[in-house]
């Protein structure tokens, strides 16, 4: 019943609850909820976990939000959520999420009503069964789709705008981590 301000580096409520959570456990338990407090203001998102760059790409001033470490359907929908709430073009780059058995194909689909909800102006797909989402997703919103994530780069390098935000998202097998390294020129 406590109120508490505190300031986050990460984008999305899942974020907050989960600070929310964290620090109802550490109450729980009898720690010091104002060191607690410190510790997580002080806390930066991490590569993969949601980390925002800002580069040049070929002139072009671009964020990229790196959240491509891991991905399950709930993951992808909260980072879609919080990435819906940005001002400027939205552009997502999503990879397939792995190891959902039998029902992945359902559970990728889903994404199309995150899309829609959450004003995505251009999707891009890595991997063959994300690249089924892209074929139903509506045409004014499909990018490009690859199977792989390298072969993507010189796509998205010629198609970014000035001030695109640039969200990755997938499951770590997807490899979208060398895609951003290469668009940031590592």
């Amino acid at each position: 019943g406590e109120k508490i301000d505190l300031t986050l580096q990460f984008i999305g409520q899942h974020f907050a609850l989960n600070c929310a959570a964290a620090l109802s456990a550490i109450e729980a338990v009898g720690a010091s909820v104002d060191q607690a407090i410190y510790d997580i203001q002080t806390l930066s998102p991490v590569q993969g976990r949601g980390a925002v760059f800002t580069c040049t790409i070929e002139g072009k001033t671009i964020h990229l939000i790196d959240d491509a470490y891991n991905a399950n359907p709930l993951s992808m929908q909260s980072s879609l959520r919080a990435f819906g709430a940005r001002e400027g073009q939205k552009i997502a780059v999503l990879g397939d999420m792995l190891e959902l058995g039998e029902k992945s194909l359902k559970m990728h689909l889903d994404i199309l009503n995150e899309l829609a909800q959450n004003n995505i102006s251009k999707l891009y797909a890595v991997g063959p069964i994300m690249s089924q989402v892209f074929d139903l997703a509506p045409p004014d919103i499909q990018g490009a789709k690859t199977l792989s994530a390298e072969s993507l780069a010189d796509i998205l390098r010629h198609n970014l705008q000035d001030g695109d935000w640039v969200l990755f998202k997938a499951s770590h097998g997807m490899n979208l981590s060398a895609l951003i390294q290469k668009l940031k020129g590592e």
